[in-house]
This record gives C-alpha cells, sequence and structure tokens, in this order.
C-alpha cells in the first residue's frame, strides 16, 4: 500500500506540471497503474456522443491502434461497459463474449493477449461532477479478481486525469478523421444493404428493392464487412446490431 501511495503522490506532483498526453500517459502506465502489473494503458476521449477515440496509449502496437482507436460506447467490452455505468469495471479475457469479436478481431486480438500477456481488462471512467469526460483502458496480466483490489487506486488516478483534463493549460491533439474502413461506422445505404443481405437476401433482390445496381450493392456490402470487421454477411449483421449500428 506504502508503495502505491508514493507512485500515486509522484503521479499527482507530476500531472500538475501538465505535462503533454504524450508523457502524462506513459507516467502514468510507469507510476501507480505498475502495481497492477499493467501491460497497456490507453487515454480514450469522447469525439462525439457515442463514441470514444483513443488519445494516447502505452503498450499497445502502432498497428493495433491504426484500427482500432475508435469504439462505439454501445460496445459490449469493458471499458464502454465503465463509461455507461459511470464504474469501474474489470473483466478476464477469456470472459470477453464471443459475438463482440469478428472474425478478423478475434485473430488479432489472440494475437495481441499473447504478446502482452494480459490477463484481464479494466474500464475506469473518468468523470467530473457524476458524467464521463473520458475514459482509461487497461490490460493487466493480473486476473480480474486480484484487479478489484485495486480499485480504491485506480478511482484516485481517475480524478487526477480529471483534473489534469479540466485544466486550462492543457491541450490535447484533435480528433482524427474517421475512415469508414477502419471505424465502426455505415452509411444509411449500407445499413439497408446489411439488413437485407445478412438475412438471407441476394445482391440481385437487394439492388431491385433498393433501386441500385448489383455492383453497387456488392460495394456496399464489402464496405460494411470492412466497417464492422468481418468477413462474413451474417456475422457483420450479428456485430453492426451487437455495437448499436443498425
Amino acid at each position: 500500500m506504502t508503495v502505491e501511495l508514493d507512485r500515486l503522490n509522484q503521479f499527482l506532483r507530476y500531472a500538475n506540471t501538465v505535462p503533454d498526453v504524450a508523457h502524462l500517459v506513459p507516467a502514468l502506465h510507469h507510476g501507480p497503474l505498475a502495481s497492477i502489473d499493467v501491460v497497456a494503458t490507453s487515454l480514450l476521449r469522447f469525439v462525439s456522443p457515442d463514441t470514444l477515440e483513443i488519445v494516447e496509449s502505452a503498450g499497445l502496437p502502432p498497428e493495433f491502434l491504426d484500427r482500432y482507436r475508435q469504439l462505439p460506447v454501445t460496445a459490449d467490452l469493458t471499458t464502454p461497459q465503465a463509461v455507461r455505468e459511470r464504474v469501474i469495471r474489470t473483466s478476464d479475457i477469456g470472459s470477453v463474449p464471443q459475438h463482440t469479436l469478428g472474425r478478423v478481431d478475434h485473430d488479432e486480438f489472440r494475437t495481441l493477449i499473447f504478446t502482452l500477456k494480459a490477463r484481464s481488462f479494466v474500464g475506469v471512467p473518468v468523470l467530473h461532477r457524476g458524467e464521463p469526460l473520458a475514459a482509461l483502458s487497461i490490460s493487466s496480466s493480473q486476473p480480474a479478481a486480484a484487479v478489484r483490489q485495486h480499485f480504491p487506486l485506480l478511482a484516485a488516478v481517475a480524478s487526477i486525469v480529471s483534473l489534469w483534463l479540466r485544466h486550462p493549460d492543457t491541450h490535447l491533439p484533435p480528433p482524427l478523421a474517421s475512415v469508414p474502413e477502419q471505424s465502426l461506422a455505415l452509411s444509411p445505404r449500407q445499413r439497408q444493404v446489411l439488413l437485407l443481405v445478412g438475412e438471407g437476401a441476394t445482391v440481385e433482390q437487394a439492388a431491385v428493392a433498393l433501386g441500385f445496381s448489383p455492383s453497387t450493392i456488392k460495394q456496399d456490402l464489402r464496405r460494411a464487412m470492412r466497417a464492422t470487421r468481418t468477413s462474413d454477411r451474417a456475422e457483420a449483421l450479428e456485430r453492426a446490431r451487437t455495437f448499436g449500428l443498425l
């Protein structure tokens, strides 16, 4: 406990200097969060009422960040759940619902978890007057049951980050422009195509129903599967429903 408080006090003093976020997150990662054997730490902020975006991260590979930088608040994952419920949440890696991961994601997550040697996910909402400002997404090599013992520390860390975010000298980089192929977003026509084809209509039937050419329908379907990061029509429909995209 003394070591945790020492690291927390050091982080509080450091955050009081209002460092750049690119320095603050590694200081958090190697400072107070070291108490829970953290292997990856990310600070996420709202880019819309429904979307969180990773501002800075420590421990995650760049190729993973490039693909999963934005996350719907509606997602059935630990950090979005923590933000929605305004409480700290943790879950063991193996308990992540399979339906939240398409085939492409499943392989990538397995590779990432093996590389990081992570055992649990932790979501920590960063609140101000009870409302979420941002979130911390943490991966730990400890199981969820062990991480729960550190919830008071995580709450204190979130309070410090909240103060830092609201400091007038704090500057964050501008939000990234959404890239449809990399973010979980569907256009209105892609939603229509996915609903029809995902439920059994042929491309030709969808083309007649929507008044477009079959080639246009195929293109929309490909983009919808890329956006949901799946390789199967029915799976794309299921995942779009899970993430609240329809």
